[in-house]
């Protein structure tokens, strides 16, 4: 019984990135390889509510809020959900409510987490569809155009799941991470769509139904991923999860190894497999189970990362993020 459980760790992997790469091809060949970048003409335009969850992000948050204002999508509400910050964030959004005044600040005295965050800005706000985009996230201007044609053409949709970028790549760490989300990512979420069943949207940036939020209780505030947990409870009420490629956002990603590699070691381990970021890298218990998961995993990722690095998302790791329009 224990080999064929060590047998199971070991080859699943390998299956499995064989069915991500072929039905990333078939994905791409069907859907994918004659699709404009352009996003179709919309039959309406309703009021989509964007949702930024914040905590201190005094670095970011203005790029974050320029990026949705500069969206060719016009028929906005912006939230930015200041989760009890202690830097400038909150003097940053009063500058930016000049500039905006139209921008809302949801500001919450007591840190109460990204889900309850959510779900009092749900409360507040007024949008047929709801978007939540990190704060450390700039929003392509056609991404919101894109999804919300998924949600007016098919009404089964509950949510649609967009294509993050990464946009530092000065550290190795971050390279690393570029070839993670433009391979790996990449190809796995083409392949669920094609199989009818995105299994997690991406918690940098997506976009849901009210009514399917609603549907499905709101964010639960004790779940450890939120993306994830709301993702099962619209599968399980019958709603449709899209992957959209065109929808796309440029996210930072942790490079604490710049110029230290003690400290690159240390991050990769926090976010290697099989571990969440919250955990100590070294949590005493790395017993030969544990190392054959993250053998199996590794070996798994390899064929997946080369297909995906040089025949999909090749221009992802070569381009730079699209600058933001002059305001």
């Amino acid at each position: 019984m224990k080999n064929l459980f060590f047998n199971y760790i070991f080859y699943y992997p390998i299956v499995m990135s064989i069915v991500w790469m072929l039905g990333a091809l078939c994905f791409y060949w069907r859907r994918e390889r004659n699709k404009p970048k352009t996003p179709p003409p919309l039959s309406r335009t309703p009021l989509v509510s964007v949702f930024i969850p914040a905590h201190n992000e005094e670095t970011t948050i203005a790029e974050s809020v320029h990026s949705i204002y500069q969206s060719r999508y016009q028929n906005l509400e912006v939230i930015v959900i200041n989760d009890a910050s202690t830097d400038r964030t909150q003097e940053i959004l009063d500058g930016l409510q000049q500039q905006y005044p139209k921008l809302r600040v949801l500001q919450l005295h007591k840190n109460q987490g990204k889900a309850q965050g959510l779900n009092l800005a749900l409360a507040i706000s007024h949008g047929e569809v709801i978007m939540t985009l990190d704060a450390d996230s700039m929003l392509d201007e056609n991404a919101i155009s894109w999804a919300v044609w998924h949600f007016i053409t098919f009404p089964r949709v509950g949510a649609v799941t967009g294509n993050p970028r990464v946009r530092n790549r000065s550290t190795l760490l971050a390279r690393l991470q570029t070839a993670d989300y433009c391979s790996v990512i990449g190809l796995i979420k083409r392949a669920q769509r094609l199989f009818g069943k995105v299994m997690t949207v991406s918690g940098v940036v997506a976009a849901w139904r009210r009514t399917a939020i609603i549907h499905a209780g709101l964010w639960d505030t004790h779940a450890i991923t939120d993306d994830i947990e709301m993702t099962w409870r619209l599968e399980t009420k019958f709603w449709d999860i899209r992957y959209e490629t065109n929808m796309l956002c440029w996210m930072l990603v942790p490079d604490a190894g710049a110029g230290n590699p003690e400290g690159a070691v240390e991050a990769a381990a926090a976010v290697g497999p099989g571990r969440r970021g919250s955990d100590p890298p070294s949590c005493g218990r790395m017993d030969g189970l544990a190392a054959a998961a993250d053998l199996a995993h590794l070996r798994g990722l390899f064929p997946v990362g080369l297909l995906g690095i040089f025949f999909f998302r090749l221009p992802d790791l070569l381009d730079p993020p699209r600058p933001l329009r002059p305001v």
